[in-house]
């Protein structure tokens, strides 16, 4: 997956802003350096582990497609709708919050579920306290979704906060934001401040990445070898996984 990453460039579309000043860092080369940001800073390897991966879900576009996506990336032709691309989570089969994350909220209003009874309550189809769990609550699909979830199947041996902060961290309504709160529970709160923290820390590890320069294939050679393929070992993921 790293590999199909140095194909994807970590802004998939034009944008303005000191933060996405350049265009040209693969998605490969952040995570690298959001990990590397991480174990210098003596964070444990499971935490190493999550850095590094927790934005590949966005590879498996090119799975599925191969060779044709990643031209159709490169040359900016038009192609089918990317649930993979990144962007703020949310929780789905209750109201989303207003005033929060609101990226193209302008769009709202388009969504059938904004006016059903039985979604746009705080609570929609859900418990109060039920918890922010796969069990009892659905996300909308995205990368970091699929990530959790390809990381569930295959077994992978990562403690359980590892696969929490995968899953939401880009549920930045909750972490950052405080909503959500009818749904969680004492154990999502214990551990709200840690996702929030790790996204602080990848952000500003993304920053940054700007003012780095690329790495090479060998240096990443010599980053996976010396250091990553051992972490990536030690919890169950060293060998092919499915997809």
């Amino acid at each position: 997956a790293l590999d199909l990453a140095s194909t994807i460039p970590l802004y998939m579309y034009p944008v303005s802003g000191d933060e996405c000043s350049s265009q040209s860092r693969s998605l490969r080369n952040f995570c690298y350096h959001v990990a590397e940001h991480f174990r210098r800073d003596g964070c444990p390897d499971w935490l190493v582990f999550v850095a590094l991966v927790h934005e590949l879900g966005r590879c498996v576009r090119l799975v599925e497609k191969g060779q044709k996506m990643v031209d159709e990336i490169n040359n900016d032709d038009k192609h089918d709708y990317d649930w993979t691309v990144a962007c703020h989570s949310r929780i789905v089969g209750c109201r989303r919050p207003s005033q929060a994350s609101p990226v193209h909220d302008e769009f709202r209003t388009l969504c059938p579920d904004e006016g059903d009874p039985l979604y746009n309550t705080e609570l929609g189809i859900y418990e109060e306290g039920c918890g922010l769990s796969d069990v009892h609550v659905l996300m909308q699909w995205s990368g970091p979704e699929y990530l959790y979830f390809m990381l569930r199947r295959n077994g992978a041996t990562l403690p359980e906060l590892a696969l929490q902060i995968i899953r939401y961290f880009s549920l930045s309504d909750w972490h950052r934001h405080g909503k959500y709160s009818a749904l969680s529970n004492a154990s999502d709160e214990m551990n709200r401040s840690i996702v929030s923290e790790f996204d602080d820390t990848r952000r500003n590890a993304r920053r940054e990445c700007q003012n780095a320069p690329d790495l090479s294939d060998s240096e990443c050679e010599r980053l996976w070898d010396s250091i990553y393929c051992s972490i990536v070992a030690k919890y169950g993921c060293g060998g092919d996984l499915s997809w």
